[in-house]
């Protein structure tokens, strides 16, 4: 976390509520790109 802090990222700290939806729902409610990509532990972009 260090390191993105002191590469000017914007860090979040999220507080884990036993919902999966909820984690990339608020990491999207931090966004502010037009397009946003999320990928689960089990899926994987294919070329």
């Amino acid at each position: 976390m260090e390191f993105a802090k002191t590469n000017c990222a914007r860090v979040y700290e999220y507080k884990w509520i036993n919902d999966f939806s909820s984690a990339p729902n608020f990491a999207l409610s931090k966004s502010n790109s037009d397009w946003s990509l999320i990928l689960d532990a089990d899926e994987q972009i294919m070329g």
